[in-house]
């Protein structure tokens, strides 16, 4: 019996998420929100790489003061790399460590069915109503799905708070 209802739920969660990607597909305020989302991230690690370039390039600068011009250039393209590398490699590091710390607690306590569910209303409300949505608030809608997902978990995470403290918990 119980195999036959989970088999059921899954069955209209599968056409629920269907339907909304479908419906999102062909909504345009949609997909040009999408496309400006990752497109907007793109360039922001472009524009990082770019800056972390120029940065080891001024470092650089350094091996071109040795007089003679094989050590100069090889102590040059030496301290670029070790220079972009290094920062390169430790913000990378440094992302996946948050990246981890935040998906450890998230799948701690709030990966479950009702932040499933959650998540796939927000993203049919956001689907079915993203003219609506971006006439009054001029947001990207993937964002505002994201936003509207934190604040769901703070919440969630402040009344569990409140709960353990008054002993429910």
């Amino acid at each position: 019996m119980t195999a036959s209802y989970d088999s059921f739920l899954l069955g209209l969660l599968l056409y629920g998420v269907l339907t909304t990607v479908f419906t999102a597909v062909r909504s345009e305020a949609f997909v040009s929100d999408f496309k400006t989302f990752f497109m907007v991230i793109w360039q922001f690690i472009v524009n990082a790489f770019q800056l972390l370039l120029k940065g080891g390039q001024w470092a650089s600068q350094l091996g071109d003061k040795i007089p003679q011009p094989v050590v100069a250039t090889i102590v040059h393209y030496l301290l670029l790399i070790v220079f972009v590398g290094g920062i390169a490699i430790g913000v990378g590091f440094l992302i996946f460590l948050g990246a981890s710390k935040v998906f450890e607690f998230y799948t701690e306590d709030y990966a479950d069915t009702m932040s499933l569910a959650v998540f796939l209303i927000s993203l049919a409300v956001s689907v079915y109503f993203a003219e609506p949505i971006r006439a009054v608030i001029p947001i990207n809608l993937l964002l505002l799905l994201i936003l509207v997902h934190i604040v769901y978990v703070l919440i969630r995470w402040y009344v569990k708070g409140c709960m353990r403290s008054r002993g429910y918990y």
